[in-house]
């Protein structure tokens, strides 16, 4: 797994008394120089921490960071998407997280989206599959390299109601261990007579109740 870039800057920082100085005193032009891009209305403060004082940083509620920059959570419906899939960011109790809810085909066409959203993410993702009608080779390839790039910023992606069809072809391709997997027949023994919410408070695309 990738290192956070900003992780390595303090690790250097601890053994490296010059770059340490230079961090303190110019901290921008050092971050830049270590190949970390800071947005200009960002400001950039270094302190110390010493026996007699510590500085305990926490991220603004609500808010995503990796490498010195920051990201607002993403809410609501995805726009700009091709035909035949639709993509919606619903919140959850567990920030920084979020459910990303998909309906409709990923395929050749629409993979390339679907990908494009998942990468952009710098938090922890619950992807809610069970409004998928089919998934091809290349939504598959999607969604393996997505796995990939979250995990390269120590991020997480959790499939949660995938439908049984695209279990069998996760298994299949062999891609079935490399996800953590919730499908719909798993969902109904954890909630027999339907739930209100899942996954830290939100609701399922289908609720799913028994029928019994």
């Amino acid at each position: 797994m990738k290192a956070n870039p900003l992780q390595r800057v303090i690790e250097r920082s601890c053994t490296d008394a010059t770059f340490r100085a230079a961090l303190i005193a110019r901290p921008r032009e050092t971050l830049v120089e270590a190949g970390i891009e800071v947005p200009p209305d960002v400001e950039i403060r270094v302190h110390e921490n010493s026996e007699e004082r510590m500085f305990i940083v926490l991220p603004t509620a609500g808010e995503s960071t990796l490498g010195g920059t920051r990201a607002k959570l993403p809410v609501g419906a995805v726009a700009n998407l091709p035909a035949g899939i639709s993509m919606e960011w619903r919140e959850t109790l567990n920030l920084p997280r979020r459910t990303l809810v998909v309906r409709g085909q990923i395929n050749s066409t629409t993979s390339p989206a679907f990908r494009r959203e998942l990468e952009n993410a710098f938090f922890d993702v619950d992807l809610d599959m069970s409004g998928v009608e089919h998934m091809g080779s290349a939504g598959l390839g999607a969604l393996v390299a997505a796995q990939q790039t979250l995990r390269g910023r120590d991020c997480a992606m959790f499939l949660r109601l995938v439908p049984e069809n695209i279990t069998h072809l996760l298994e299949m391709s062999g891609l079935l261990n490399l996800f953590d997997i919730q499908g719909v027949e798993e969902y109904r023994q954890l909630f027999p007579k339907g739930a209100k919410t899942l996954f830290g408070g939100v609701s399922p695309t289908k609720p799913i109740t028994d029928q019994s």
